[in-house]
């Protein structure tokens, strides 16, 4: 299995190729599996048709969709505990303009590296 995280930038002209290496077979059993994790671009890029092959290949797809504030909110009071911190850092309407301003993507409350 090899895993290719930030998909979304691999080039048209490697992407397209990537349907060769899932499609041979070994004992009726695929050589490889690709695990693609990328933004959401990467279902539409997959979509058009010079890489539809892929996409028909692809056996799963799962998508990430915003957290609730109430999920934001426990994410931040999670990281901040897990850092050993046992005080309320922040106050509630500051954890909701988090929210706000990070549309609930998670990836986007934590820090880089984080």
């Amino acid at each position: 299995m090899i895993v290719i995280d930030e998909s979304h930038l691999i080039p048209d002209r490697t992407l397209s190729q990537l349907h060769v290496l899932a499609n041979f077979d070994w004992d009726s059993q695929p050589l490889v599996s690709f695990v693609l994790v990328g933004l959401p671009e990467l279902h539409s890029r997959l979509k058009l048709g010079v890489h539809r092959s892929l996409l028909t290949r692809l056996s799963t797809k799962v998508e990430l969709t915003p957290a609730t504030p109430e999920h934001t909110t426990a994410y931040v009071r999670q990281r901040i505990h897990a850092a050993g911190v046992t005080a309320e850092l922040f106050a509630p309407d500051a954890l909701g303009m988090l929210h706000e301003l990070t549309g609930g993507v998670l990836r986007s409350v934590s820090p880089p590296g984080g």
